[in-house]
């Protein structure tokens, strides 16, 4: 089969970022933060950094998964995180 690659070893190099960012399932998340610790996140979080997200109750988030900040909302003293990953 004809590619553009000039070399094998490029196309494996190529095959193999593709499977580490579609070979994992991933999906979106929205936290809200309880009131009272929401001053902890709002002036170190920036969208783009990532977070660690533990959640016992959730068997995807038992064990700690790291995910990207996407979006940080404020409306009153509740605090909502947008994440991905």
């Amino acid at each position: 089969m004809a590619s553009a690659f000039d070399d094998v070893t490029d196309a494996q190099a190529f095959a193999v970022r593709l499977m580490d960012l579609h070979g994992t399932a991933r999906r979106s998340w929205r936290v809200a933060i309880r009131p009272d610790q929401a001053w902890r996140f709002w002036s170190v979080m920036e969208p783009g950094q990532p977070v660690r997200l533990t959640w016992p109750g959730i068997a995807a988030l038992r064990g700690g998964r790291t995910l990207i900040l996407r979006g940080i909302s404020a409306r009153g003293d509740r605090l909502t995180l947008d994440l991905w990953g």
